[in-house]
């Protein structure tokens, strides 16, 4: 009688250990972290996804067409571990996404244990904002590169590379640099004789359709239709100083300003005066409270 107590009680430890355990199989949406994205493509969202969840834990089922990923952490000295489910919705490209992060331990009846529920939301964020900076990136790198890929002037070449140390275009960069470089030293003295004739201070202000103000100073070179140089601005709440590169064609032109290596506004207008003066209109880029902001701004040459 006491061995067959000691059997139904070994059964019934078995029956609730087993009742109380969370497999992959048995992870399922429905009672996760959920929150949306939008304006991404599938395959963006699906790869954030995966990125993340590999940073911690082991896959172990993925099923990109039907949006699913399944993983595991291993047991520890306290632990059981846990399993971990992400699903996402619809599995295809859309206008949004709905994406649930199911964390669950493997022992329904363990106290220790983590949750990975927002780490995983927090992760796939992260991930498709990183892609969005790159993306932005990668655009400013391809309209700097389109300003100066005509042009014969190797400092053009080492301004961009300054800016963008990792862009696409960098070893046409490097290349075009030896071959500019590799004039005469004749040839090269004139053309530091020239920048240096052509580089000089130039000071003026900007004026915000919102009512905002300041003065501009910038030290900049003028030559081959390309203007140059770093620049400052007093009176704005989102920019102090960065880099100026701006090209000239007839009396017309655009510039771009970066900060840090992104752009900030765009400053477009007309060179007159003997290309001494130049007044136009710029409009602002930075995110932030600055984005969007517009207004004129004049510069003259001292």
């Amino acid at each position: 009688m006491k061995n067959l107590l000691k059997t139904v009680g070994i059964v019934i430890l078995a029956l609730l250990t087993i009742q109380g355990c969370a497999t992959i199989d048995s992870v399922r949406p429905g009672a996760g972290a959920k929150f949306n994205i939008t304006n991404r493509k599938y395959s963006e969202v699906w790869n954030a996804a995966i990125r993340t969840v590999t940073r911690s834990l082991t896959i172990v089922q993925q099923n990109k067409s039907i949006g699913v990923i399944k993983a595991e952490k291993g047991a520890g000295l306290s632990t059981w571990g846990e399993v971990v489910g992400v699903f996402i919705k619809p599995a295809s490209d859309s206008n949004e996404y709905s994406i649930e992060v199911v964390s669950e331990k493997r022992s329904r009846h363990q106290i220790t244990g983590q949750n990975w529920e927002q780490t995983i939301v927090s992760g796939i964020k992260a991930e498709l904002e990183d892609l969005k900076t790159r993306a932005v990136s990668s655009d400013e790198d391809q309209e700097m590169w389109n300003m100066i890929k005509a042009s014969n002037d190797a400092e053009d070449f080492k301004q961009y590379l300054k800016m963008f140390p990792n862009g696409q275009f960098r070893r046409v960069a490097k290349f075009k640099i030896g071959k500019l470089s590799s004039t005469t030293n004749s040839s090269t003295q004139e053309t530091k004789k020239v920048e240096s004739q052509n580089k000089s201070d130039w000071t003026g202000k900007w004026t915000s359709f919102r009512g905002m103000g300041g003065k501009i100073i910038g030290n900049l070179t003028l030559n081959n239709h390309i203007i140059r140089g770093d620049i400052m601005a007093s009176g704005s709440p989102c920019f102090k100083d960065g880099t100026l590169y701006g090209t000239i064609e007839n009396d017309s032109i655009t510039i771009k300003v970066y900060m840090k290596k992104t752009i900030v506004g765009i400053y477009s207008g007309h060179i007159f005066d003997n290309l001494s003066k130049i007044s136009g209109t710029y409009e602002i880029l930075l995110a932030g409270r600055c984005k969007g902001d517009k207004g004129k701004f004049t510069m003259i040459q001292q």
